[in-house]
């Protein structure tokens, strides 16, 4: 719980600092899918997570992955806008 805390936090902060066009599309769209592609690879059987909490994964895990697609898209255009 307490890292959904801070990831949801970090979103905040990254926002107030470097706001871009329809974050929060972004950030559900790279949560959902990057869950989801973790989801195919687990089938596999890698890893496994300890203590999953939905559909067995921990709850902060889209809230990484959303905040992961949303540094890279806040990256790609800070590279692009240096240009």
């Amino acid at each position: 719980m307490l890292l959904t805390i801070l990831l949801v936090l970090m979103l905040i902060v990254k926002h107030k600092i470097l706001p871009i066009k329809k974050e929060f599309t972004l950030f559900v769209i790279a949560g959902v899918s990057g869950t989801m592609v973790e989801s195919l690879i687990m089938l596999a059987g890698p890893w496994s997570y300890a203590k999953p909490n939905l559909l067995n994964f921990p709850i902060w895990l889209p809230f990484l992955w959303g905040n992961a697609g949303i540094l890279g898209v806040t990256l790609y255009l800070g590279i692009i806008k240096q240009e």
